[in-house]
């Protein structure tokens, strides 16, 4: 089973989300986010780094970007690349195994 939703609340380090179901009228249990390829995040908001929502994180840098910043080449930007995990209040695309009131998993943003 397919459902779409937004995010309610989240435990970023296990990777569960619960979702509310707008059409259902009802809240998810915790669901489990699938590992997706790493997401690039130039300037995360300090309180999801602290939450733990980028924990993963990589420090590098790009090189020269060619002044389109207005500082000095060469230069580099730091980034933070992390596995994507949705925000609260992000929709979501949702799968359930079949069978009433079985697991479930959040599989990408909307």
């Amino acid at each position: 089973m397919v459902r779409m939703g937004t995010v309610n609340s989240a435990d970023y380090k296990k990777r569960l989300v619960r979702v509310y179901f707008t059409e259902l009228g009802m809240m998810s249990g915790w669901l489990k986010v699938i590992k997706s390829p790493p997401f690039i995040v130039p300037d995360p908001p300090k309180e999801e780094v602290i939450t733990g929502a980028y924990k993963d994180e990589t420090n590098t840098g790009v090189p020269s970007c060619s002044g389109s910043c207005g500082a000095e080449c060469p230069h580099r930007h730091d980034l933070r690349i992390v596995p994507w995990f949705p925000k609260i209040g992000e929709k979501v695309l949702c799968i359930y195994n079949p069978g009433f009131n079985e697991d479930g998993f959040v599989i990408g943003g909307i």
